[in-house]
């Protein structure tokens, strides 16, 4: 364990560092009935002094340090906290908790260690997702001391605002073991909560597709968030339920000391009291999330065969095209056929007519005889100008004829319309200078 207290030391220096030279300080102390809570700023020289003095009278410090945290350690420390451990040594924390707060993910512990010639000193540890806090609990000074590192995240102002608020708002209840971790239970309590009203979207039968994807995009990562949280908020509950388990136990030993104060004893009872209000309500709101998760994963699922829908849908529309565009070049096809068909044709039969005029049988007064092969070449004529004809395709034939009749017999019909209404014209024009002449 000796060995495992430097790397942790070596850890954390090479994983947090400032990124602000002033601190927040918030401070309570008195006794019962009267409390004193005041807040101010200190440079860091400042709080190194401020956390060495020892207090004459029940006190709670609260120290904010704005920071940073690598995601892998650096090759050299940084040395704005090189002073930290000598302090939590002077507080009776375990040295060991810093390499903690510079592990990935979230995670909080809370020990009793024994001190020489002390009660047990309180120790406490929280690496969470907007922050990371290490503070102790002294029985015998009735002293709490709470170093917090809050990270650069959207809602970093907004965690550290609420936990100083609340600890302002049940200060009476500073004198408690339990003060500390009760604070930060409820800070995780209310950002999952927070978190969590991303789900109202589908309360209000806002369901989820392709206008508003982004929306529900960013309100499944805000419930992913309260998953995580309450998650955090599931584990400090568990561990608070065993100090309060360890708490009673001891003071139901007939062979243990008096170690809490009377003081101390009732702000206990009262951290109960806000214990048993807030830990009942993580299950049913860690259910809840659960489903509009549930809920908006089986809507996505449904995005991609709408998608692959769509897609097919598409492909079908240039392909129809595509078979109206071969369709209309056959038909131009076998037009351009048919038109070089008639064409063929036409020339076929003039030059069968010329053929047919130039090997007529001469006169039969004529000096040169006829042609011994005309008869069989006319022959030959007559039967290929007969086998054209047959074969040929006539007008009705070719796939625009029905077209091209359409269109002539409109014309044909608004020619007669015309004519037909100038004709009247020129009667009723007639029948107007004849009243005028008589």
């Amino acid at each position: 364990m000796n060995s495992l207290r430097p790397q942790a030391r070596d850890l954390f220096l090479r994983s947090i560092h400032s990124r602000a030279p002033e601190c927040s300080v918030i401070e309570i102390v008195g006794s019962r009935p009267t409390f004193d809570c005041s807040e101010r700023t200190m440079s860091m020289d400042e709080v190194q002094g401020y956390l060495k003095a020892r207090a004459d009278q029940p006190t709670f410090r609260l120290i904010r340090f704005r920071a940073v945290k690598c995601s892998e350690p650096v090759a050299q420390e940084h040395q704005q906290f090189a002073w930290i451990p000598d302090i939590l040594t002077g507080l009776g924390i375990d040295i060991y908790l810093l390499g903690l707060l510079a592990r990935p993910g979230a995670d909080f512990m809370a020990l009793d260690r024994a001190l020489p010639g002390r009660n047990t000193c309180l120790n406490l540890c929280a690496n969470l997702h907007d922050l990371c806090m290490i503070g102790s609990y002294d029985p015998d000074s009735i002293c709490s001391t709470c170093l917090v590192w809050t990270l650069p995240t959207a809602d970093e102002d907004r965690e550290y605002e609420y936990i100083a608020e609340f600890m302002k708002q049940n200060k009476r209840l500073f004198q408690s073991r339990f003060f500390i971790p009760l604070c930060f239970l409820a800070n995780e309590m209310n950002s999952a909560l927070r978190h969590a009203g991303a789900r109202n979207k589908a309360d209000c039968g806002l369901l989820p597709d392709e206008d508003n994807a982004d929306e529900w995009e960013r309100s499944r990562a805000a419930l992913r968030l309260a998953r995580r949280r309450f998650g955090s908020a599931r584990h400090m509950a568990n561990a608070l339920r065993k100090l309060f388990g360890a708490y009673d136990s001891q003071r139901l030993s007939a062979f243990s000391a008096p170690w809490s104060p009377p003081d101390a004893v009732r702000g206990t009872e009262g951290a109960r009291d806000a214990f048993n209000i807030l830990e009942p309500g993580i299950a049913p709101a860690s259910s809840d999330v659960e489903w509009a998760l549930q809920e908006i994963d089986s809507f996505r699922a449904s995005w991609p065969r709408k998608d692959m829908h769509q897609h097919a849908t598409a492909s079908i529309e240039p392909t129809g095209a595509a078979v109206e565009v071969a369709e209309t070049a056959e038909v131009d096809t076998s037009s351009t056929g048919m038109i070089t068909a008639m064409a063929a044709l036409a020339m076929t039969m003039v030059f069968l007519l010329g053929m047919l005029f130039a090997t007529s049988p001469p006169n039969q007064g004529s000096e040169k005889g006829a042609g011994e092969n005309f008869w069989v070449a006319w022959m030959l004529a007559v039967i290929m100008l007969s086998a054209v004809l047959a074969a040929a395709p006539w007008p009705p034939a070719i796939p625009q004829y029905d077209q091209v009749k359409s269109v002539l017999e409109t014309a044909r019909r608004q020619w007669s319309e015309r004519k037909s209404l100038r004709l009247r014209s020129l009667a009723s024009g007639s029948e107007k200078l004849e009243g005028t002449c008589d």
